[in-house]
């Protein structure tokens, strides 16, 4: 029983003994992370906030080509509530934005309002704010890879979680979509 016992202690102390060469391994590991290159530098949210000279990377840059290219237009709207009301009500609305932050907005081919848009990288975040309040909003946004289809998820910015939406890319205003 001696015997064991003193295994026992044998074994702990080592094991305290490991455990004290790891401060000098973290101490290790910060050298080598200091010795790594700095990050790159936040990309900046393009649309209304100036972005000139600031970074922006190729998907913002593809995306904000593709924004800016003629008319998105909801080809579905859905929402937790009142869903047939709210998918024809928002059914040919369409937003076009313009490459320096604005924003004109409106249904089939009639223009309803003006504002402002500003997209932000690191949350993939699109907010819209307009004149008349219902085309204003804030949008989590998936987009197609080749930039034809979008899905537009509300957030709680403007009590919106409940929205989700599909916007397609159209060249021209529209009395109907195909």
């Amino acid at each position: 029983m001696k015997d064991f016992s003193f295994f026992v202690a044998l074994v702990l102390m080592l094991a305290l003994g490991a455990c004290k060469s790891e401060p000098q391994a973290e101490s290790e590991n910060k050298a080598d992370a200091s010795s790594k290159p700095a990050a790159q530098p936040q990309e900046e949210p393009i649309g209304i906030v100036p972005y000139e000279g600031g970074v922006i990377s190729e998907q913002s840059q593809k995306l904000l080509d593709a924004l800016s290219s003629g008319y998105w237009y909801v080809r579905a709207y859905l929402t937790f509530k009142d869903r047939k009301e709210n998918f024809e009500k928002h059914k040919g609305r369409w937003y076009q934005f313009t490459r320096d932050g604005h924003i004109t907005a409106g249904k089939w081919k009639e223009a309803v309002t003006k504002g402002t848009w500003t997209y932000h990288p690191q949350t993939a975040i699109l907010t819209i704010r307009t004149e008349d309040p219902s085309y204003t909003g804030e949008f989590s946004i998936k987009a197609a890879s080749d930039f034809s289809v979008m899905i537009w998820i509300g957030t709680e910015t403007y009590h919106q979680t409940d929205v989700q939406a599909k916007l397609e890319n159209y060249l021209q205003l529209m009395d109907t979509l195909p």
